[in-house]
């Protein structure tokens, strides 16, 4: 019997060491988007889905090269995606984000495939199956594409830790059982933090605590989640993961779907 696995992911992503390899300008652009997903995983602020446009416009008339801009709008999309969720306008953003989405393949510097930008499309499909699940849509091409380009940035970047998180977040969401050898990989995919942003620790949190849920290691479960409630208290997926324990389930990514 198929059946409907409801994808929830928490979003963005940022490649290891990116900061150090990329220019000035774009470095200055990519810790922007940095700050503004900081503030969307926070609850401090509601970052508007016009913030992320016009980084994408300063971008399209910046002098970057053509692999940065890609790289840099990519990231774009996925915090338009993240944000439209809380704004209203999820409907409309999801036909345009969708058209986005699918025409970035057909691009020629998409298809060279660097790993830093396999990755941000990988993150991208994470968040816009989320965007998806909020318009009572599922996507299974776009989750497939997560696990896909995840581990393709893998393969050009075995270093790259920020790849490794979105496989992890991948595997809890959609493996039905979990076996030592799935629960080892699906840690090991979380634990490394070093070097990450805060809001990206924050999801590994989350995402180690469901991980624990799933094999009863309830004490450390709760002690992830307690990590992630003290680091961002307003959060919206500690409150999310919080509620769905409150109700006897192992997380808020479950084949029955959740509740809001």
């Amino acid at each position: 019997m198929f059946r409907v696995i409801v994808l929830i992911f928490i979003n963005t992503f940022f490649l290891c060491g990116l900061y150090a390899e990329i220019s000035s300008e774009a470095n200055n652009i990519l810790k922007e988007i940095d700050n503004k997903n900081n503030e969307y995983h926070s609850g401090e602020r509601l970052v508007r889905t016009s913030e992320a446009k016009d980084i994408l416009n300063r971008i399209k008339n910046s002098n970057l090269s053509e692999e940065e801009k890609m790289y840099l709008s990519i990231e774009c999309y996925t915090l338009w995606a993240n944000v439209s969720i809380a704004s209203g306008t999820f409907e409309e953003d999801y036909k345009i984000l969708g058209d986005i989405y699918k025409n970035l393949k057909k691009d020629k510097v998409f298809k060279k495939g660097s790993s830093d930008i396999y990755g941000a499309y990988a993150n991208f499909a994470n968040s816009f199956t989320s965007l998806a699940f909020f318009n009572k849509k599922y996507p299974y091409s776009v989750i497939v594409d997560m696990y896909t380009y995840s581990r393709l940035a893998l393969l050009k970047n075995k270093n790259n830790i920020r790849a490794k998180q979105v496989y992890g977040m991948w595997q809890i969401a959609t493996l039905s059982f979990y076996n030592n050898a799935a629960y080892y990989s699906v840690m090991t995919s979380l634990n490394d933090t070093s070097s990450l942003p805060d809001y990206m620790i924050y999801r590994a949190y989350i995402y180690r605590s469901m991980a624990y849920m799933k094999v009863n290691e309830t004490d450390k479960a709760f002690e992830e989640l307690d990590n992630a409630l003290k680091m961002y208290p307003k959060g919206f997926y500690g409150y999310l993961l919080k509620n769905s324990y409150d109700k006897g389930n192992d997380g808020f990514l479950s084949a029955e779907g959740s509740e809001f």
